[in-house]
């Protein structure tokens, strides 16, 4: 076998007892502390279990108390114990009994008493008084008015920590006392310490979850308090009557016996005697208040009991100093987002408003960079990543991100390619405004490296033992310092609400405007359609009139006792005036049809259509002599009827508009786009002025007198409304006497 192979076993076999000694059931382990002697009672005062010492309560062996009746044993003692015991009902909660005075062999001896109702069991646990601290619940509670004082002078949460410890070590007298802060891995870390000169300073170190094992923080949210008084002595087994099938529950015991892996894990600190009081934060296990004592040391129940409304009291601070600094936060951030949003509210540009807040935006959520993508635009302000990096992490959060607020303080273990730029952009809060659009706005906080403080090397949490074959707990707890990169500052809840907040906020704004348009687009729409139905109606109606009257003109025309040329020229002017007024009238016919008909779409090649209607309009250009430069164009998806009469206009205005030049030149060309064609007519003929450029699409706007040129103003009008149906744009260029162009796009 090699030594990789060997390697590989042990690793697996370590991985393997790693696993079993997270499974250890250390809530029944079959043993109590000897310190303490532990009676389990059924419904029937039977004793059901008993510890091998009971025999020094009252001299009675104590196989002989097994099944034996509790109420017989203790006869005589029912003012100060039985009785009290016959009202514990409520199940898990502990009950700290008065001292009681057992006689045997003729001398008192004091015990302190407490029980506890769990599993349809009545457990009773002694303590000899003798040696421990504070055993009078006058002396221990008289000590409490202190600390609630001192309460009212923490005004941080450091304060607290701090303060919390002095205060247990001053009750308890241990050697050293520990706030431990569990984090959402479980990692533990001393914020807060009280001790003796000679004691280790544990402040600002961290602890793997493993020195605090899952099954262990469990009995820690359970049972608020627990004592090791010597981590050295043996414990003592538990009896049971054989009619009982399984092991005794110690789950709230306060004498249950401690894991052997633990024992030696204080005693490679150097401690023989410990007490844990469990602060809880809801259901949650915050933390603990863990004391250490290098000799065996007793700490009486009332003491215990003391300490562990310390904790409640602890808890319930921390929670109020914790709830006022979110409050001041939360205050502090809508006080700024509410400016933005009224800004938004008030003007046309919300995207504008946000960059113009930017940096307020950035200081309001301590960050160092601010980015907004919206309708395909993308702005940075502060220190971003670059605009493709951003537009490709947007891509990522629309399909992977959450649809309302995405955070994170490590960019790099969600997005692999978030590595090239963690270090100006470890954190990233972002939130999307839009779940049909990829619209988000988002903030960018750097990196921050920090050196993480542990107790011992954190990969090392156990060791094994070979000549055992067994896991034993590390040994060193010699600091071991780690370096943290590719992490930002935490975003903070009240960050995070307050950008839900600021979402929804921007969202109102941007539904409150859609409806505003909604509401123009229907009154537009209307306004159109009876507009179209007016010009439809009068151009339909002006038709006959104007027939008759160039019919009669012209009959007028053909008298032959009109001689006079003077009144030839009158009826020629009024056959031309009613001619161009009936052409106005078509043109205005047909430009209110091309809004009330619907597309036929079919495939159109754009090569015949353009040869055909150059044809036609040449027709009233004979005699003159025209370069056309056409490119080769493609197939489109068009109403063929209104595509043709786009075309037509928009060749027939180029051969009018080069009426006056010797060598004219028209050019009909098309460019491909990534989602639509882009297709031009240009011309060297008498151009325009692009201060006009705004008039060219406009019904009747015309920038030539109808003396230079014929038309209607209708055709580039009719232009724009054919290409809007189908979805496309249309433009134009044109310099005074240098010739125009005119541009449109049809979608691919």
């Amino acid at each position: 076998m090699t030594r990789e192979n060997r390697d590989d076993e042990s690793e697996e076999r370590f991985e393997r007892m790693l696993a079993e000694c997270a499974k250890e059931p250390i809530h029944v382990p079959g043993t109590v502390q000897n310190h303490g002697i532990l009676f389990a009672l059924d419904h029937n005062w039977v004793v059901t279990h008993v510890s091998e010492n009971a025999d020094l309560l009252q001299g009675i062996p104590a196989s002989d108390q097994l099944g034996a009746s509790f109420l017989h044993l203790f006869k005589g003692y029912e003012q100060e114990l039985l009785e009290p015991l016959s009202h514990i009902s409520e199940e898990g909660h502990l009950i700290s009994l008065d001292t009681v005075s057992i006689a045997i062999g003729g001398s008192i001896t004091q015990y302190s008493a407490a029980a506890h109702r769990y599993h349809e069991k009545l457990i009773v646990e002694f303590e000899r008084v003798e040696d421990q601290v504070l055993t009078s619940s006058e002396d221990v509670y008289a000590l409490l008015p202190t600390f609630v004082n001192r309460l009212e002078w923490a005004a941080t949460v450091s304060d607290l920590y701090q303060m919390t410890a002095e205060e247990v070590k001053r009750i308890t007298g241990f050697h050293r006392v520990l706030i431990y802060k569990f984090d959402e891995k479980w990692n533990g870390t001393v914020v807060g310490e009280a001790r003796s000169e000679d004691f280790p300073s544990y402040f600002d170190l961290r602890f793997p979850a493993s020195d605090i094992p899952e099954q262990a923080r469990r009995l820690y949210s359970i049972n608020r308090f627990r004592l090791i008084a010597d981590a050295g002595s043996e414990s003592v087994a538990i009896m049971g009557l054989a009619t009982e099938g399984k092991t005794l529950d110690l789950t709230h015991s306060i004498l249950r016996s401690v894991s052997p892996v633990h024992i030696q894990y204080l005693k490679n600190m150097g401690i023989t005697a410990s007490m844990s009081v469990s602060i809880m934060q809801g259901d949650r296990l915050w933390g603990l208040i863990s004391c250490h004592h290098k000799v065996a040391k007793k700490v009486s129940v009332n003491a215990r009991i003391v300490c562990d409304l310390l904790g409640r009291l602890f808890s319930q601070h921390l929670r109020a100093l914790e709830e006022r600094s979110v409050l001041i936060q939360k205050l502090t951030l809508k006080s700024g987002y509410d400016a933005v949003i009224r800004s938004m509210s008030e003007e046309s540009d919300f995207v504008g408003t946000l960059l113009r807040y930017s940096d307020r935006m950035m200081e309001l959520f301590e960050a160092h960079g601010f980015a907004v993508v919206l309708d395909g635009k993308c702005a940075l302000r502060g220190l971003t990543p670059t605009e493709d990096e951003v537009r490709a992490l947007v891509e990522s959060l629309s399909v992977t991100g959450d649809p309302d607020v995405y955070t994170t303080d490590s960019i790099r273990s969600s997005f692999p390619d978030g590595e090239r730029y963690s270090a100006i952009a470890s954190g990233v809060l972002a939130i999307s405004i839009s779940h049909i659009h990829k619209s988000y706005v988002l903030w960018f906080r750097p990196e921050v490296i920090q050196t993480v403080k542990w107790g011992g090397d954190p990969k090392k949490p156990v060791v094994m033992d070979p000549p055992q074959s067994r896991l034993q707990p590390r040994a060193s707890f010699e600091l071991w310092k780690e370096t943290v990169t590719g992490k930002s500052l935490p975003w903070s809840e009240s960050e995070v609400e307050a950008t839900r907040d600021l979402r929804h906020g921007i969202v109102d704004v941007v539904l409150r405007r859609a409806e505003e348009l909604a509401s123009l687009s229907i009154e537009l729409e209307r306004s159109n359609r009876e507009l179209e139905a007016f010009s439809y109606s009068v151009s339909h109606d002006l038709r006959a009139p104007f027939r008759h009257i160039i019919s009669y003109a012209e009959l007028l025309e053909e008298e032959s006792d009109i001689q006079s040329e003077r009144s030839r020229r009158f009826i020629s002017t009024i056959i031309a005036s009613a001619r161009q007024a009936g052409n106005l009238v078509d043109s205005l016919l047909a430009f209110s049809q091309m809004g009330r008909g619907s597309l036929m779409r079919t495939s159109v090649d754009m090569n015949e259509m353009v040869q055909e209607v150059r044809e036609d309009v040449m027709r009233d250009a004979i005699g003159r002599t025209i370069e056309w430069r056409i490119s080769s164009l493609p197939t489109v998806d068009a109403d063929v009827m209104m595509l043709r009469l786009a075309i037509r206009n928009l060749l027939a205005n180029a051969v009018k508009f080069t009426s006056k030049r010797k060598d004219a030149l028209i050019e009909i060309g098309w460019e491909e786009r990534d989602s639509e064609h882009l297709f031009f007519v240009r011309d060297n003929g008498v151009g325009f002025d692009m201060a006009f450029e705004d008039k060219l699409f406009g019904v009747f706007q015309r920038l030539h007198s109808t003396e230079e040129f014929e038309g209607t103003g209708i055709g580039l009008a009719n232009v724009r409304r054919i290409v809007s149906r189908h979805g496309g744009r249309t433009w134009g260029w044109g310099e005074v006497d240098k010739g125009a162009a005119f541009f449109f796009t049809l979608p691919r």
